[in-house]
């Protein structure tokens, strides 16, 4: 994926900039790239893909690519270390109890890159921030949530993690056509080949562009959507959501539209707006 812009890193500036808007000139592409062990954890992770980039006023930053495409993450072998632990516990980057938390097969490498990307912006002179970015085959869905429950235990998940399709990288690349038809066709499209995948390949989930497109899909802002809709071509989408202000705003919204509350049927009317139950009364309501 990042190989052709090795000489020509700036190419990449536009998907960059959909990470942090500040980046005005990608410097450097790098692979299996990590830090001195010594200062980092003494090993044990690396980034497959390592771009560096620098900002309007000369800040430097970093982001490290974990490219994901037919692993299944719930064979994951890595091995968490009390350094890990001893870091996520004491950094004030991570909710209480994170570690136990993320103490998983299918959790523990990209919670372990987040951590060599917290290391290295907060201990060494050359970058003042970065960011770890998980790229998968949109279809890859284990993928995602695997990193949704790992940005549900960082206190600021958009700094730290994100989630992006190959798509998004292929559509924000755009001075390449022949390249970007020839990745497509080679590991996008998985129509010839979809009967024989496992049902654990996270490719079987849905069906890329045919290998008669030329134009890859845009999977769109994704990566850190705090919700997500399958569709039925396999495709991903973000919905349309409305948040409240307050506990007060939902409570006058759930007394306007009771209906709304799973299991209340329409027409509803709300009784009372605030009251106190017995634990009791609660069961009975509950039930």
């Amino acid at each position: 994926m990042f190989g052709p812009f090795v000489k020509t890193p700036n190419r990449l500036l536009r998907w960059v900039r959909t990470i942090d808007e500040d980046a005005a000139d990608v410097t450097g592409v790098r692979f299996e790239w990590a830090p001195l062990r010594a200062q980092h954890f003494d090993g044990g992770s690396a980034f497959d893909a390592f771009v560096t980039y620098e900002t309007g006023d000369a800040r430097r930053r970093f982001i490290g690519v974990e490219c994901k495409y037919a692993e299944n993450l719930a064979s994951s072998s890595i091995t968490v270390r009390d350094v890990h632990r001893t870091f996520t516990a004491e950094s004030a980057l991570w909710a209480d109890g994170a570690a136990e938390r993320l103490d998983a097969a299918p959790l523990r490498q990209f919670w372990l890159n987040t951590l060599l990307a917290q290391s290295l912006a907060e201990r060494s002179d050359e970058f003042d921030a970065g960011t770890t970015v998980v790229v998968a085959v949109s279809s890859d869905a284990s993928s995602l949530q695997a990193v949704t429950q790992v940005r549900a235990d960082l206190l600021e998940p958009d700094r730290w993690l994100r989630w992006v399709p190959y798509e998004t990288v292929l559509a924000a690349v755009d001075d390449d056509d022949d390249w970007r038809a020839a990745f497509v066709r080679r590991y996008l499209d998985f129509t010839p080949v979809q009967h024989r995948l496992p049902a654990h390949d996270p490719r079987a989930g849905g069906q890329a562009p045919g290998s008669s497109d030329t134009t890859p899909v845009s999977a769109g802002p994704l990566h850190g959507a705090a919700l997500l809709i399958r569709s039925r071509d396999g495709s991903w989408a973000v919905p349309s959501t409305s948040t409240y202000g307050s506990e007060r705003d939902l409570r006058d919204l759930l007394a306007e539209n009771p209906s709304i509350i799973p299991g209340v049927g329409d027409p509803a009317v709300a009784a009372c707006r605030r009251g106190r139950l017995t634990a009791a009364a609660a069961l009975m309501l509950a039930a």
